[in-house]
């Protein structure tokens, strides 16, 4: 795996993990084995890829929807974990 195919996975992971523990960086550091910083950092910079605002709740539906229809997109497993290197979120 790359590591731009590595960064891509752990922003999707944790991603997903945040949005699983109702935005707590800090439940969704436990969960992920990481510091909270390493959240926020990684939220962050989806927010930079992505444009929107981590803050608002359209952008948190619209990822959470995203990321429900990855596995709908009839994507593999290995590229699922690639997939925001080639736009799965908007703007990116």
């Amino acid at each position: 795996m790359a590591s731009g195919e590595a960064s891509s996975a752990a922003l999707l992971e944790t991603l997903r993990v945040w949005l699983d523990c109702g935005c707590s960086a800090a439940r969704a550091a436990e969960r992920l084995y990481c510091h909270r910083n390493t959240v926020l950092n990684r939220v962050s910079r989806i927010a930079e890829l992505t444009g929107p605002s981590s803050e608002s709740g359209d952008t948190r539906l619209g990822w959470a929807l995203a990321l429900r229809a990855l596995p709908l997109a009839d994507l593999g497993e290995e590229q699922e974990r690639t997939v925001g290197d080639r736009g799965a979120f908007p703007g990116a």
